[in-house]
């Protein structure tokens, strides 16, 4: 799609798009049934969202408007790739939000990134919850190289999130014991998550963290978060039971092995990837599985192509 089409959403301002769109989606008749969007992709990590199959009551016109701003910045910027990690996702507990019309047959649309499908289901989650509370707490949990950050960053091109990276509290070298190894999710530092975390993160005022950096094994920094509607806590061991219950939502990312190396490979090298399979990985699975993180998520997100 040529990119003049993105640079005329760009120059428009957002007020005034969103104000044609709620135009034209008052002008048609649209359903009242209580799913999801439905999309028809279009190639180029693209696809065209039917206005004919939005129900405000389930999902708002404000988030398409914000979707197709989004969209037009990544498509001019550098972040296309990005989009590819999450456009692959599928959510376990949706049906296909695939549009049975053909292309032709939406003359209402809207075009956005085709990574913003999958997470619909978590978006409409959101604004509900936004609706009964001002300020919610949202934990993306899940396995190594599952998507997790792009899908935050995806969120957050709607939100204006805060985001807690628990990468920030691995625990030291110094402090892996023996015993402490042992333990189900021990390798991360949940002492000092719950002492400069939790006991600020649903509050009105803005607090900080240290931020651990796990190659110099040192602090490095300090991250200021100030109050926003939206927070989520994003990496693995974020759902960790020595937190306690602080989520009004959960949502774990899984992905199938072989995509999984693949991304780490990628992402980390041939000696990263080693140190994932033979480590992390393991830590991350017992963890995973003693305390049935999966299972006790309110939404699973599947990424990567199968084995």
């Amino acid at each position: 799609m040529d990119n003049s089409f993105f640079q005329d959403i760009l120059n428009r301002p957002e007020n005034e798009l969103f104000t044609e769109l709620r135009t034209e989606y008052m002008s048609i008749q649209h359903t009242k049934e209580k799913e999801l969007p439905k999309v028809i992709g279009i190639g180029e990590g693209l696809v065209k969202v039917d206005l004919a199959s939005i129900n405000e009551k389930v999902f708002p016109l404000w988030a398409i408007n914000k979707a197709v701003i989004a969209t037009a910045r990544r498509r001019l910027g550098d972040e296309v790739n990005g989009m590819k990690d999450v456009a692959g996702m599928q959510a376990e507990e949706n049906s296909s939000l695939m549009s049975p019309l053909k292309e032709e047959d939406i003359k209402h649309y809207r075009i956005i990134s085709a990574g913003y499908v999958p997470l619909f289901g978590i978006i409409s989650n959101i604004c509900n919850a936004l609706k009964q509370k001002g300020h919610i707490i949202v934990a993306i949990e899940g396995r190594a190289a599952s998507g997790k950050t792009t899908a935050t960053c995806f969120l957050d091109d709607i939100f204006y999130l805060n985001v807690i990276r628990t990468d920030d509290f691995i625990l030291p070298e110094e402090m892996k014991t023996a015993r402490r190894m042992e333990e189900a999710g021990g390798n991360f530092y949940y002492e000092r998550f719950c002492e400069e975390v939790v006991p600020f993160i649903k509050g009105t005022k803005k607090f900080t963290y240290n931020v651990f950096d796990y190659k110099t094994q040192s602090y490095t920094k300090t991250v200021t978060v100030c109050p926003r509607p939206v927070t989520i806590v994003e990496g693995a061991y974020s759902c960790h039971p020595n937190i306690g219950n602080i989520y009004d939502l959960k949502i774990f990312m899984t992905i199938f092995k072989k995509e999984q190396n693949k991304r780490i490979l990628m992402r980390n090298g041939e000696e990263g990837l080693k140190k994932f399979v033979k480590e992390w990985i393991p830590l991350e699975n017992k963890y995973f599985e003693n305390f049935s993180i999966r299972e006790k998520c309110d939404i699973v997100l599947l990424s990567g192509a199968g084995e």
